[in-house]
């Protein structure tokens, strides 16, 4: 068994099972904000809110985000 760290994509979908269920206009918003999520979830906050922030920009109507 290793201890070595796993290099974990925070924005793969398959990683998160209500990925799904998030409502974005666009593959690269779902992204930001999939990969958003998986750093708060982590306590990464500070890259949490740049991906929140992007995925905003990228689409305002993505409600999740805000």
């Amino acid at each position: 068994m290793s201890l070595a760290p796993v290099d974990f994509d925070f924005g793969n979908v398959t990683n998160y099972s209500f990925a799904t269920t998030v409502t974005c206009a666009s593959d690269e918003a779902l992204k930001l904000f999939v990969e958003g999520y998986g750093h708060y979830l982590n306590y990464n906050h500070e890259q949490a809110i740049g991906c929140f922030i992007a995925c905003t920009e990228a689409d305002p109507n993505c409600a999740m985000a805000w």
